[in-house]
């Protein structure tokens, strides 16, 4: 077993002071049979009022408000974390396709759907074309060759997308980062009727937030998958955040605020505050030691 610190800092910088600055935070990794949280803190600067919540995936989520006027805003999350040591998956009697087809799917269901990111299009059919399924086909063996296939297939290239890009996007130009790579992995397992979701995290290593992917699979529930680095994620460094249908439901912080201008009649209007800057700041690291992987990105706040 690995226990790993984890910290991750997003600084906003505003170019005017903002008001009513309101957050969705989801910086608290998972607490289950493969990972332990052994401690969590959330430092929020200024002060805000900050009320802790489950989203509808069972992920642990943070509602952060701020009302008065600020120019700045920090949030700041500090975990260590227990989790198993890597071990090689092993399937017995490996479900099939028509396995598959015989399970109950109705809990799972949501996440056979499109959804904002993963969506069928003409470029990932053809992407798929000599990846055939087979009714006696194992499910597993079909997700190895479409890890393969993704992490052979395109091209990991920091700069080339953003959190908005979509996986019909990244399709065309075959170029991406991890968002990408588990996006596309997700639309074309639905697209073949497997269930599949995003999962956000850490990777001991790696100086930023990481995301792969967990397709579920009868008789042995959710299992990961990581089309950029092409492995199966089970232990070792992984440190998982929170899951979702995408990226969408996983950001681990979005959010709104406002500038306050003068107003007709000497009152107040209310207007969308213009961008500003957010640096963002990942280190995981063995917590026996103090040796860390760090990267700071700065970007435009949209």
């Amino acid at each position: 077993m690995a226990r790993l610190r984890v910290l991750h800092e997003t600084r906003f910088t505003y170019p005017r002071p903002v008001a009513d600055n309101r957050n969705q935070v989801r910086l608290t990794p998972v607490d289950d049979d493969a990972q332990t949280r052994v401690t969590h803190r959330l430092l929020i600067e200024p002060e805000a009022h900050v009320s802790p919540y489950r989203d509808r995936y069972g992920n642990t989520a943070h509602l952060v408000h701020i009302g008065p006027r600020h120019s700045s805003l920090l949030i700041r999350a500090e975990s260590v974390v227990e989790v198993q040591d890597a071990t090689p998956m092993r399937f017995t009697g490996p479900p099939t396709f028509a396995d598959l087809a015989n399970a109950d799917l109705e809990p799972v269901s949501e996440f056979l759907d499109p959804s904002f990111f993963c969506s069928v299009t003409p470029e990932l059919r053809d992407f798929l074309r000599d990846l055939a399924s087979s009714p006696d086909m194992p499910l597993v063996e079909f997700l190895d060759r479409l890890n393969a296939r993704i992490a052979t297939g395109l091209e990991y290239r920091p700069g080339e997308t953003t959190v908005h890009t979509r996986a019909a996007d990244v399709i065309l130009e075959r170029r991406g980062v991890c968002q990408d790579f588990a996006h596309i992995m997700i639309t074309a397992s639905r697209a073949v009727g497997i269930p599949a979701r995003y999962v956000s995290g850490y990777l001991l290593g790696e100086g930023f937030s990481h995301a792969w992917m967990e397709a579920w699979v009868p008789g042995h529930g959710w299992t990961g998958f990581d089309p950029t680095h092409h492995c199966r994620p089970n232990g070792g460094g992984y440190v998982r955040a929170a899951v979702g249908r995408d990226f969408g439901d996983v950001s681990p912080v979005v959010g709104t605020y406002w500038e306050r201008e003068p107003g007709g009649g000497g009152g107040t209007e209310r207007v969308a505050g213009q961008p500003g800057t957010m640096t963002v700041r990942v280190s995981v690291a063995r917590a026996e030691t103090e040796e860390e992987a760090s990267h700071v990105a700065t970007q435009r706040v949209v």
